[in-house]
């Protein structure tokens, strides 16, 4: 009897699956035109992280931002602070400058999931998952494990100034630079998506 409970645990549909993630690490990237490169520094804010209650308050992930000097190497133009408390699970710098950030690290779906910072490192936008969706079916109909919800399939494409995120429906967002508008286009409700496997 205990060995069924157990299958139907791991087969039947809304119960949370459990996951790891890897250590947090530092990590950068570079613009697609190699003018411009960041380097994200984790924070150690854990107790601003869902599921995370009671853990240590602390700084927030920063960004450090450089820029080639003619032919010099890299020189440093500029560092933020994100509002990733650990650091974002992907991110992006264009040839413009901007940083775009997707979800936060241990905790994909929660908090700012979208957030795009200008050239100078202000905040242009951040969305959440309720201000993507809009509607509450389409999240509930996401699937989620302990510590997160996973929304998106693969990884994020920028093709000239707009990015397309492939989203676990069988939609997607468009999400236009530099303006950060975004726009949601609903896949087929519930259904399995082949390119989230």
């Amino acid at each position: 009897m205990l060995r069924i409970a157990f299958i139907l645990f791991l087969v039947l549909p809304g119960f949370a699956a459990g996951d790891s993630w890897q250590p947090v690490t530092i990590a950068g990237e570079v613009s697609p035109n190699a003018e411009r490169l960041v380097r994200v520094i984790p924070g150690d804010s854990w107790g601003e992280s869902y599921g995370f209650a009671g853990a240590k308050l602390g700084s927030h992930a920063r960004a450090i931002f450089y820029e080639r000097n003619g032919a010099d190497p890299y020189v440093r133009t500029n560092e933020i602070e994100l509002l990733n408390p650990v650091r974002p699970v992907d991110f992006f710098l264009t040839d413009a400058g901007e940083l775009v950030t997707f979800d936060n690290w241990h905790n994909m779906g929660y908090g700012q999931v979208v957030v795009i910072y200008d050239s100078k490192g202000d905040l242009v936008v951040s969305y959440t998952l309720e201000e993507l969706y809009q509607n509450a079916a389409n999240i509930e109909a996401l699937p989620k494990s302990v510590s997160s919800i996973w929304w998106r399939c693969g990884d994020p494409r920028l093709i000239g100034r707009e990015f397309t995120i492939d989203e676990a429906n069988g939609g997607s967002f468009r999400l236009q630079l530099p303006s950060g508008e975004i726009n949601y286009e609903e896949g087929v409700y519930g259904a399995e998506v082949e390119r989230c496997r």
